[in-house]
């Protein structure tokens, strides 16, 4: 996501939501036109969280369920991965999109 604006990080995202069959509706937060907060609601009441500050460039993706983060990744510190069977770790890996975030949570069958 090298030097992309909110809005396009925005219309990116919702383009994947739109196409996904496990996502039911999605809400979208802009803070000072520098951070972008999109809140991704899946089917079994489960969410993922994602959040890109252009300034920065951090992001971070965090499926969520019953509050707890069950499974996430963000580049703070380099890209890693919080792994469905031990979220608390750091799994150091590629860049990864919201599309291939999304595709693991789809095919790890955790919905």
């Amino acid at each position: 996501m090298a030097n992309l604006s909110i809005v396009d990080v925005a219309k990116e995202i919702i383009d994947v939501c739109s196409k996904s069959k496990i996502v039911q509706n999605f809400a979208v937060d802009i803070l000072d036109d520098v951070v972008l907060k999109i809140r991704v609601y899946l089917v079994n009441d489960m969410f993922i969280d994602t959040f890109y500050n252009a300034d920065t460039l951090k992001v971070a993706y965090a499926l969520i369920k019953k509050g707890e983060r069950i499974f996430g990744t963000d580049n703070t510190g380099g890209w890693h991965i919080h792994p469905l069977d031990a979220p608390w770790e750091h799994q150091f890996c590629h860049p990864i999109t919201f599309q291939e975030f999304l595709t693991i949570v789809e095919q790890e069958n955790k919905i």
